[in-house]
């Protein structure tokens, strides 16, 4: 496997996955089908693993100012990894990360 990360791609012998960083609602709606499909599709995954539930559950937490990033990896088109994430920063005594 050879991991390019200027285009945050990785290529295997079979095929290649590119991983895009979704940081827009409207662009995330648009894999929303298929992350659902991978989902449905993975073994023991519970309905809080669907884009359904992580984009209420947008609708309830953000809020002003929050930011929020969601990692897709796809390969041939097709979403074979989905990995929301909140940014938050937090203050510690004079710490702030």
């Amino acid at each position: 496997m050879v991991i390019n990360s200027d285009t945050m791609s990785m290529e295997t012998r079979s095929a290649t996955s590119k991983v895009i960083a979704v940081t827009d609602r409207e662009e995330l709606e648009r894999w929303g089908e298929q992350w659902n499909d991978l989902a449905l599709q993975t073994p023991g995954t519970s309905p809080m693993s669907s884009f359904a539930y992580y984009s209420a559950w947008l609708d309830c937490r953000l809020r002003p100012g929050d930011r929020w990033v969601c990692a897709l990896t796809h390969q041939d088109s097709r979403v074979i990894g989905v990995m929301p994430l909140l940014v938050e920063r937090r203050k510690i005594g004079p710490f702030v990360y």
